[in-house]
């Protein structure tokens, strides 16, 4: 039997999610083809982040195409790309060896990576007659030998975006030889930056062809907003190249900033979940997960023939997208339900360095140099409205089986914005009104406040929630936690008012140990149910504690452990 013979048309041989994240990488990557009304890119100049979905899908379409011609260890990878066409392109009646220089060029395998009358229209391909031409799905791979004759009907309308495989029995024209003379490399900063993102060679460049890139907007409505091919510099894009490189380029050049710009809004379109925006830092932590494997397989890949390949479309821990809920349940409180950075062993992690801050006692607090973890926790976890806040004091807090809070607001010494994290088990919040009468709230009365019991919001806290309060939640609603079922433990971060330092200013970068006395003897105060840290044995939080029910705010308990300063 002659490679003539052999045509075939096989179902699902690639999964959706690697159709979706090469086409993803087709937009990213590719630049004008070979002919009109079509863009190409080759696996021999992608990026290092692309290598793992188009080595795999290679993976896949070799094995099917030697099941089909019998030919097990006997096909060499020639050449891989993807090919996107326009409306107006297409191909006539051809075969792949048409060429001299195409001569070692065997078996075909074309795999389409998009549907057909839903992603665009037109673009059939169809052996030898256009009468007998078939409708693409995404998935399914068309293999055939290289001396078939076959064609594409023309594009009208859409993109349609497609993986080309050319396999030869000659190992000396395979294309891995190319592959290994040229290994992927992470640059971080500079022009070096396009070659991270959007390969080598003729792939670092879009000739100039700015109308191919805003065409490519329009067919596939990804979100224009109005800026992604503007000229500008900033953001996680910002080490493209400096304003002056981007003015100095032709006035219809396609810059590398517009393409990266380019490649964020394709992220958010493939990857972002819907009504959520997702950010360039999704997309920058999605390359370096991918590259980070590449340098550790990379080693192992001529043995193995693929990569180590995580999910590509995986959002981030910074990613608006991966906070399941954002509530609102009265003004100025804000709940993020189940955050990304606190799920499974990443909450873990905080529990067990929360727990080192306790040292077997029930609070701990520390003011001024917070741990570096605790901020950069603090920067991820912020809710809208707070993530420009600098905190300077981090309160521990470890409730044991029947323990809670009872009804207080913050102490009037810290700034209006307070950023809480529950964790280990779960708590009810309560929120009440502040009577009329008693607004506003004086230094000193922030646990003896009356409220108004028909004004009463509940919330409840589930392991790894986020709460924020500011404006009347923080001065207007006293907040309690009722008793709870299981050990939990809290982090809430604030910041100290400038007033209420002695002795060094908030922005001082390294206090001094007799300062850091000084700033917390100031900030205690007694009976407003703050952590006094330098007298122990005093009570704390107007804690709640078992057989308390009934008692005084702010009422002793000799259950209550000491506290200590960390």
């Amino acid at each position: 039997m002659t490679t003539a013979d052999v045509r075939a048309v096989v179902p699902a041989v690639l999964p959706p999610e690697l159709c979706r994240e090469l086409w993803f990488q087709h937009l990213a990557c590719a630049v004008p083809g070979y002919r009109p009304g079509c863009t190409a890119s080759c696996l021999a100049s992608a990026p290092g982040w692309a290598w793992p979905a188009l080595l795999r899908a290679r993976q896949l379409l070799r094995d099917a195409a030697e099941e089909i011609f019998d030919d097990f260890g006997g096909l060499f990878p020639e050449t891989t790309v993807t090919v996107g066409w326009f409306p107006g392109a297409g191909l006539p009646v051809h075969t792949d060896n048409c060429q001299d220089y195409l001569q070692q060029r065997h078996v075909t395998v074309v795999v389409w990576l998009n549907e057909g009358e839903r992603d665009f229209q037109g673009g059939e391909f169809f052996f030898d007659d256009e009468k007998n031409a078939m409708r693409p799905q995404a998935g399914h791979a068309a293999i055939f030998g290289a001396d078939v004759p076959h064609g594409l009907t023309a594009v009208t309308g859409g993109l349609r975006v497609s993986l080309n495989v050319w396999f030869t029995r000659n190992p000396e024209a395979a294309e891995d030889l190319r592959l290994l003379q040229h290994p992927p490399r992470a640059a971080a900063r500079g022009p070096a930056l396009s070659l991270r993102l959007f390969g080598q060679g003729p792939q670092q460049q879009w000739r100039g062809d700015e109308a191919m890139a805003r065409r490519t907007l329009k067919t596939l409505k990804l979100p224009w907003r109005g800026g992604i091919l503007r000229r500008r510099s900033g953001g996680w894009f910002q080490s493209l190249g400096s304003k002056r490189s981007l003015d100095s380029e032709e006035s219809n050049s396609f810059s590398t900033a517009q393409r990266a710009r380019l490649m964020k809004a394709a992220f958010q379109q493939f990857f972002g979940r819907q009504k959520q925006r997702c950010s360039g830092s999704c997309l920058a932590a999605a390359i370096r997960r991918r590259e980070r494997q590449v340098r550790i397989n990379l080693p192992k890949w001529h043995d193995y023939g693929h990569l180590s390949m995580p999910r590509f479309g995986t959002l981030c821990c910074r990613c608006p997208a991966k906070r399941a809920m954002l509530l609102r349940p009265l003004p100025g409180l804000v709940v993020l339900k189940n955050h990304g950075s606190l799920r499974g062993e990443k909450g873990r992690k905080v529990e067990r360095r929360a727990a080192r801050l306790l040292q077997h006692q029930n609070q701990a607090m520390r003011f001024g140099d917070l741990p570096i973890w605790a901020l950069r926790l603090a920067k991820r976890c912020a809710p809208p409205g707070f993530r420009k806040v600098k905190y300077d004091q981090l309160i521990v807090n470890a409730y044991n089986v029947g323990e809670g809070i009872l009804p207080h607001i913050d102490l009037l010494k810290f700034d209006e914005r307070v950023l809480g994290i529950s964790l280990a088990a779960e708590a009810t919040m309560i929120f009440r009104r502040v009577r009329p009468d008693a607004l506003p709230v004086k230094p000193g009365d922030e646990c003896r406040l009356p409220t108004e019991s028909a004004d009463a919001v509940r919330i409840t806290l589930q392991p790894g929630d986020v709460y924020g309060l500011q404006g009347p939640a923080r001065s207007q609603w006293t907040h309690e936690i009722l008793p709870v079922k299981a050990r939990r433990i809290s982090l809430t971060f604030r910041r100290l008012l400038n007033s209420s330092w002695i002795g060094v200013s908030s922005d001082q970068v390294d206090p001094s140990p007799e300062s850091i006395e000084s700033m917390t003897s100031v900030a205690t105060m007694g009976k407003s149910g703050f952590l006094d840290p330098v007298a122990t044995g005093s009570p704390t939080m107007p804690w709640l504690m078992p057989g308390d029910e009934g008692k005084p705010v702010g009422a002793k308990n000799p259950k209550l452990a000491k506290a200590t300063k960390v």
